[in-house]
């Protein structure tokens, strides 16, 4: 692909862009091996495009593109980003080795040596982690379920017993959170509250049998009201990326839709990524659901610092 700009963000971090690609690269600092590139999505309203120039901003912690065709596109961590925030809050290290999918999706379609391909590239990285005692966290339940029980089931011989101890480290990111405030270690000190939320838990997070955790802390945001839903939202793994299931999906997610949409809540928010595709397009929302740590990390701000409206009263 032809490379039409290049933009560092700060000594460790630069973005290049060009045809039909916009891609962010990081200093692998754990193996010391170069950068490790991640493409960027340009998102479920946005398509595709030569992207012709970049610009930092925000002290570099964001990039803004702009394309042939006289869009602007700003790019910024998402979810990942603000988990490392609420991660950083309670004083945890945090380590980013390299990594790539965890297999789910080739498992779906049967294609288990692209799914072997992926897990034993991620068991390479993340075993000396899991090794030294270090906790596995994963935004995306479908990821953590991936890691807790495909890893152990599908490699074999000494691999398989490194699987197991992967497995035993992963934790689904609330529900280590959760672990903290057993502790008493959980950082309470919400500066603005959402008011009322509704919740949709995703079925690769209700397979974990780990209670909802997700749900649990978003409860002790003050003055928070939680409305809980489990129905499934239909999107299946990629069954509702396909064209031809695409409707079905539809038609099969509206009881959680409506259940969602019956709560009147300020916020809607999933734990899953895809799910949160599903249920922007099928509540007709006018964006879409953010993630449970999204809540937390901007509750923990006060309405003057990019928080909610409603500020929590100081005790």
């Amino acid at each position: 692909l032809a490379v039409m700009g290049c933009r560092w963000g700060s000594d460790t971090r630069f973005a290049t862009c060009g045809t039909q690609h916009i891609a962010f690269w990081s200093k692998d600092e754990v193996a010391d091996k170069g950068y490790i590139k991640k493409k960027g999505f340009f998102g479920a309203k946005g398509q595709v495009q030569d992207v012709t120039c970049l610009s930092a901003v925000n002290h570099a912690e964001e990039m803004v593109s702009g394309t042939c065709s006289g869009h602007i596109y700003a790019w910024t961590g998402r979810n990942c980003k603000e988990a490392v925030e609420v991660l950083e809050r309670h004083k945890c290290e945090i380590q980013c080795p390299s990594q790539n999918c965890c297999g789910m999706p080739g498992l779906e379609s049967g294609d288990l040596k692209w799914v072997k391909k992926k897990m034993r590239a991620n068991l390479k990285s993340l075993y000396p982690y899991a090794e030294q005692g270090y906790r596995i966290l994963a935004i995306n339940p479908t990821c953590s379920l991936t890691l807790k029980e495909e890893y152990p089931n599908f490699l074999e011989g000494e691999e398989r017993e490194k699987a197991k101890l992967i497995s035993k480290q992963t934790r689904d990111l609330h529900e280590f959170l959760f672990e903290l405030k057993q502790e008493d270690k959980f950082d309470r000190n919400f500066k603005s509250s959402p008011e009322s939320v509704a919740y949709h838990v995703p079925c690769h997070l209700r397979a974990q049998h780990i209670g909802f955790r997700s749900r649990d802390l978003m409860k002790l945001i003050p003055g928070n009201k939680i409305g809980l839903v489990s129905e499934c939202c239909s999107h299946d793994g990629t069954w509702a990326m396909r064209k031809e299931y695409f409707e079905m999906s539809m038609k099969q997610g509206k009881k959680a839709f409506d259940e969602l949409k019956e709560k009147e809540a300020n916020v809607v928010t999933t734990d899953c990524p895809l799910a949160a595709i599903q249920l922007e397009q099928g509540m007709e929302l006018k964006e879409r659901p953010l993630h449970p740590v999204q809540i937390l990390n901007r509750a923990y701000k006060s309405p003057e610092e990019g928080g909610f409206s409603t500020p929590v009263p100081e005790s």
